[in-house]
């Protein structure tokens, strides 16, 4: 029998007391019609733990410490990626929108827009994360 990945997000029910070592995340994402037809895919540590449509919202626990969160496309090439240093105990919320920016591009340069769409830091995607409390 092999010991449990620790590292592995877990799915949660909010309203349930956060396990010890642990720290709570829910991503929602607003109801609207930019890119309303593809989920937002979210991933913590590169393992996916969700893909929210729009009006829904996911939670789930995860390791504290140093996290990378990322929300993609299957649609829309690049990520948008974002650092949470998770306090056990702590819980996080954060949003997912539609990027808006990445609209022009693609109304102009169809499906090649996505693969030079990047800011400074190597973020693109059709999505943003923000932090809105934790």
């Amino acid at each position: 029998m092999s010991a449990p990945d620790v590292a592995s997000p877990k799915s949660a029910t909010p309203s349930s007391p956060v396990p010890v070592g642990q720290a709570r995340v829910t991503v929602t994402r607003p109801s609207g019609l930019l890119y309303s037809g593809v989920p937002a895919s979210i991933a913590v540590d590169g393992q996916n733990v969700a893909n929210i449509w729009p009006g829904s919202s996911a939670t789930f626990d995860v390791p504290a410490g140093a996290r990378t969160i990322t929300a993609s496309s299957w649609s829309y090439p690049q990520e948008r990626t974002m650092r949470l240093e998770a306090r056990a105990g702590a819980a996080y919320a954060i949003e997912v929108v539609p990027r808006e920016a990445s609209l022009g591009p693609t109304m102009i340069l169809g499906p090649f827009a996505g693969v030079i769409d990047k800011d400074a830091q190597g973020n693109g995607g059709a999505f943003e994360l923000r932090l809105l409390g934790g």
